[in-house]
This record gives structure tokens, sequence and C-alpha cells, in this order.
């Protein structure tokens, strides 16, 4: 309990209470002017922040760190495994003198800037380890005191978890090892807000009684007001002779998603979303008024104590089955007026399929992203579940649902889809299930949310697992033209969905198939492949023209199989292929397409990203821009192709064309707008 001899004078507990408002203040001018983060957790989880980093006990400070040192091996470590919440832990970083302020007002999720979308250890001081990818951060905690043990060092752990992300089971296997290897080093503080990006955890995925839970493992469970500094002081007080608990501490820390913003508390609607213009001008005025408040208040501040509301959550069994035969549909006619992410024209073809008895489609609290909350509203939840924060555990479920009849449709983030990957090799693939696999927000196009979150391998991943299909559409009429014979393929699929709108080539007449692919342009210098980037290729493909070169466009929206007799009629009437992917160039198409040119003698150069890891920046074309995805790249990667053949047969100088003045010339060409149809793509 809070005492006299903590030494926790109202001055001090007041001082920590304006830091936060201030640090508030920072976080959500980073978060506006990146147009882009998650202010909801950064909130939420400030307080905790800032008892650890500003913070004394018995006049020491919580957490000993050196900010002209950030490295000193016996500093203790502070891991933010809920690194969504980023926003709040540079602010918090900033104030404690490892960044500039200015740099974390205006930095955040930028090209080039060390303020990646998620914490990242390579790039900015002070953060002890890099995390974004949700359920992954306490394992490294217990490393990291297994190793302070093991070489008799005194520092300490902090490991800070958000309540949605105890619903991984990663979690579960390090909270279990850290008791049992006598882990008292290490404290594991839970921000409890109560909301995730779905919904509730209530709702989702109950965390019922989370304190017996904890203590059953043999913790030493601390359950408090998050926001209340003489409580957090008193959890994170040391114990015993050696500054240690006896046992590894727990700290349940109740706190409200978005707190000191009146409008966004408790709102799920602002997990990711950035306060407007206006609304961070409201929401600093807010805490401005705050810290005057607070400045002229020196008196103590009393909170309600949180009352025990948690109790255990009645589950509902649902009818799996309809009671009566339900023929299948014929596809859907459809018109798009503007642009559509595929991930969009995913969902609409799962709705439109929703009364299918054997449809079964499973989230992992990205049904928003993926839209596909909108099959759950309109089954009313039938043979739709939201898993929560669970991929590995979803892809168990969906291939569980597979073998008893369903076509069970897992949806996630594609980076996410790579955490299953042993789940995908050993319940999917190796038995064949019907399981199909929605991978969103692919690629470097993600954008802001930097590396952690842009899935640039998972093709080369995906492809090298036996039976396993892999799709990329090229626009919404092609998504959903695949998705109908998806619906009718039994076989394991990996469907890879962008995040943005695409612009439109095809129309509803336009009908696709698996392991097909597609010739758009008549062309007999140069080959562009492309699945994803097939509208890329047709603006080179018009660029090109206007240089004097002829480039066949072929569409692949299935990268494997792959369509090897398009390929091989190219290699023997084109001087060469240029694969244009977001992926990685080392295993992606790209390299399905070299395999099948084994067999046939051409030249190659591929376009992506160049084995290396992808970057943040506000807006997902600088990113393709650094990585040589454009249209100029494209025609400078087809002249290197034309002259490389051209002086195998002694013909160098006669057709080359110049390359590199072409290339750079090419911005007299200007922007060709996509060509819109199948058919007018043939007739040019």
């Amino acid at each position: 309990m809070f005492t006299k001899e903590n030494s926790y004078n109202h001055a001090h507990v007041l001082d920590l209470r304006i830091m936060s408002a201030r640090i508030r203040k920072l976080t959500l001018e980073s978060i506006t002017n990146a147009a882009s983060g998650h202010p909801g957790g950064s909130l939420s989880v400030t307080d905790i922040l800032t008892a650890l980093y500003f913070g004394r006990v018995n006049g020491k400070p919580v957490v000993n760190y050196d900010p002209n040192d950030p490295c000193y091996s016996n500093r203790d470590r502070v891991i933010l495994s809920k690194g969504h919440a980023a926003p709040a832990l540079y602010s918090t970083l900033a104030y404690a003198g490892f960044i500039d302020k200015d740099e974390v007002r205006h930095n955040l999720r930028q090209l080039d800037s060390r303020l990646q979308g998620h914490p990242s250890m390579k790039h900015t001081p002070g953060v002890d380890f890099s995390t974004g990818s949700l359920g992954q951060g306490l394992s490294a905690a217990v490393g990291m005191a297994l190793a302070g043990k093991e070489r008799r060092m005194n520092y300490k752990v902090f490991a800070i978890l958000g309540d949605g992300e105890m619903q991984e089971g990663q979690v579960w296997e390090a909270l279990l090892s850290i008791p049992n290897k006598g882990l008292n080093n290490l404290w594991v503080i839970i921000d409890a807000n109560g909301i995730q990006i779905d919904g509730t955890t209530k709702e989702i995925n109950d965390l019922a009684v989370l304190e017996d839970k904890l203590k059953a493992f043999n913790f030493d469970v601390k359950r408090i007001d998050g926001h209340m500094y003489e409580r957090l002081l008193d959890a994170l007080n040391d114990v015993g002779e050696e500054g240690l608990p006896k046992r590894p501490r727990a700290i349940i820390a109740y706190t409200i998603k978005g707190k000191g913003v009146t409008f966004i508390e408790d709102n799920e609607d602002y997990h990711g979303t950035a306060l407007s213009r206006e609304e961070l001008a409201t929401a600093l005025n807010g805490f401005d008024t705050t810290i005057r408040t607070l400045r002229k208040k020196r008196q103590n501040m009393r909170f309600n104590e949180i009352e025990d509301t948690l109790g255990l959550a009645s589950m509902s069994e649902k009818q799996l089955f309809s009671e009566r035969p339900y023929p299948s549909r014929a596809a859907e006619k459809v018109s798009f007026l503007k642009p559509k992410a595929t991930r969009e024209a995913y969902s609409d073809a799962l709705l439109y399929h929703k009364d299918d008895p054997y449809i079964y489609t499973l989230n992992a609290d990205l049904a928003k992203s993926l839209k596909t909350d909108k099959v759950a509203i309109k089954t009313d939840g039938k043979r739709t579940v939201n898993l929560g924060i669970q991929e590995q555990n979803m892809i168990g479920a969906a291939a569980g649902l597979a073998a008893e009849g369903f076509k069970a449709f897992a949806n996630t983030f594609a980076i996410f889809h790579m955490r299953a990957t042993e789940q995908i090799i050993n319940s999917v693939a190796y038995p064949s299930r019907n399981v199909k696999l929605a991978a969103s927000h692919a690629g470097l196009a993600t954008g802001p949310d930097g590396a952690s979150h842009q899935c640039i391998s998972d093709i080369g991943i995906i492809t090298s697992i036996p039976n396993m299909i892999v799709v990329e559409p090229a626009d919404a009429y092609q998504t959903r033209s695949l998705m109908e014979k998806i619906l009718r393929d039994d076989r394991p699929t990996y469907i890879r969905l962008g995040r943005n709108a695409l612009p439109l080539i095809f129309n509803s007449d336009d009908d696709f198939e698996l392991e097909k692919g597609y010739q758009l342009t008549a062309g007999d210098d140069v080959t562009l492949v492309a699945a994803g980037l097939t509208y890329l290729a047709l603006e080179a493909e018009q660029a090109l023209r206007k240089l004097g070169i002829t480039a066949r466009v072929i569409n692949m929206p299935t990268i494997k199989p792959i369509d090897h007799e398009i390929i091989l009629k190219a290699a023997r009437e084109t001087m060469g292929f240029v694969t244009l992917e977001d992926h990685n160039v080392k295993n992606g198409l790209g390299g399905q397409v070299s395999e099948v040119l084994d067999m046939e003698p051409a030249f190659l150069r591929r376009i992506g990203a160049e084995d290396e890891f992808g970057t943040s920046a506000r807006d997902w074309r600088d990113i393709y821009a650094r990585y040589g995805i454009t249209v100029e790249n494209v025609v400078r990667k087809a002249f290197q192709v034309i002259d490389a053949f051209e002086k195998r047969r002694g013909l160098a100088g006669q057709r080359s064309l110049q390359a590199d003045r072409a290339a750079l010339g090419l911005s007299s060409v200007g922007a060709m707008p996509v060509q819109p149809t199948l058919r007018e793509c043939l007739k040019s």
C-alpha cells in the first residue's frame, strides 16, 4: 500500500502528471503530423511509461538508464511489446533525453526517419528491443532476464503488453516460463484498456479473472488503476534483500484507451486513426489547461478504486450448418466506379456468398482492416469467428474446420500469416486442407507502418511449401473473378491482397482462371511480367512505345503454379524479361519466372526490393520510388535487357537507343493513363 515512508510526496506525483500531459501532447502531435499511428493505445500506456522513466521509489529511480550511453550494459531494460504505442515511447524517450522532441514531433513514420512505425532497436536510441508484431516482446524479455541471471548482473527487465495482446499463445508460453526459471528480475506490466481493433476484449476474447490466471502461474500479481501514480509506484516498488521481489511480478494496470482526450476515450475507432488538425488543436488546448491547473494545485489527488467487475464470460455455441441445402450462387456481375483495393473486392466476394453453409470466415482482430467485419454483421455471426490476436490458433482452427468439410477463410495481414508458417506447413499444406489464407496489406505499399509490417518475403515462403496455390490479383475485377474459382477449388490457397486502391484494368465481363497468365499487349522487343503491379507494367509499356520499343505485358495472377507456356512463348518471341513485384526480388514472382526460364535461354531483370527490408514513409509512393518500383526504372531495365541481348549477338548500338539517355529523358514522356479494359489492351 501507499505509505509516507515510500516518499511519494504530492509534489512528485503532481510532477509526474504534468510530465505525462506533456508526453501526451508530443505523442498526438507526432501522430497527426505523420497522418498515421495509434493514438488510443499510446495515450492509455503513457502513465505507465511516465512512472517507469521518471518515477522514484524510496529516493531511487524506477528504471536505471543513461541517455548519454543508451546501451550501457547494466541499464534496466524496457520492452514495449505493444509496439503500436511507439509514439508514446518515442515521446517518453525524448523527455528522458534520448532523442530530440522536434524529431519526434515531425519525423514519425517518415522516409529515412529513425522513428519507424513500430519500435526498432536498430534505429532509435533507447529502444531495447524491436517490436510491432504482437505477442513476441515478452519472449524477448525472458531472454534478457535469463542473460542477466547468467551474468549475475542486477538489471531489471520491464515488459509492457496490451490486454488484447494477451490473447496470443506465445505470451502464455512466456508467462509459463518466467516463474519456472525464477526470473524475479522481470516485471510484466499489462496495459488493460479493454479495447482492441475490432471491439472490446470482453466481447472478442474475454480475459476473465486474469489476476487468478497469473497467480496460478505463480506470479506476484498487483491490480491497480494504471493512471494513479501512487498505485503504479507501489506496484513497481522493489522488495527483498536483493532489491527484487521474491517472485516475478505481474501488474494489471487498468487504463482508459485514449486517456486525456475526452472525445476519443474508450473509442475503438481511434485505435489506429490519427486525429485531424482540428481535433489535435482541441486536444492540445485541453492538455495545456490541465498543465496550468496542475501547476497551481499542490495537493493530494484522490482516485476511486477500480471495482472488481470481472467475471467468467458465457459462451454461446453457434450452429455450424444450415438446416436446408444451399445451392452455389452464380458469379455476380459487378461494376466499380472508381479504383478499389483488392482486399475490399475480396471481402465483397465473401459477402456475396454469405449464405453458403460451407464457407467459414475466421478473423484475428483485423476484420475491420480486411473489411470482413461486414460478413459477420450480415450473417449475425453465423459461420464467422473473431479469435482475437491469435494467428497461429486461427490457422489451426481453420484446418480443423476444413477437415470437417468447410471452406475456411483465415484473414489477417500478410506479415502475420508468416508468424503461422509452421502451422500453415503442418496443419494446412501437408494434409492439403481446404483453407484459404487471405493475406492483406502485403508488400511495401503498406507504407508508414514500416518494415515490421511490410511483408515482402511471403511469396517466396509460401511458394516453397508443397500443395500451396499463390494468387495475387491485379485489380478489383480480377479479384472477384478469381474468388469464384477459388471457392470451387479444394486446394489450400494463399490470396495476396493490397491495402491501397488499384486502378481498374479489367471489367465485369473479363473472366480469369487459376494457373493461367494473360497477355495484355502485343510486343516483340521485351516482355513485362507482373501480378499486383500490372497497372504499372501497362504504364511502362506505353512509355516504352513512345521511345520506339514494343513491350509484351503479361498479367500473372497465379504465381504458383505459374503458367509455363505463356512465359516460354515470350522467351522465344522477345529479347528478354522484366518482372515487377511489390516483394523481394530474390524469391518472388521474378524467382518463379526465372525457374521457368531455366528451360529456355533468356535475359531477365527484376524490379522490387533488392534483398532488403522496407522502411516507413508517410506516402507509400515514396517507398516505391526508393526501391525503384517506377515506370522510369521499368524503362531502364527494359533497355538493359535489349542491350544485353544485342551485345550477345554482336549488334550492340543498333537497337540499344542509348538506354541511359532515354531513361533519364523519360520525364518528357509524361504520366501514362492505365488502359481500362482487357479488350482495349489487346486492341493496342
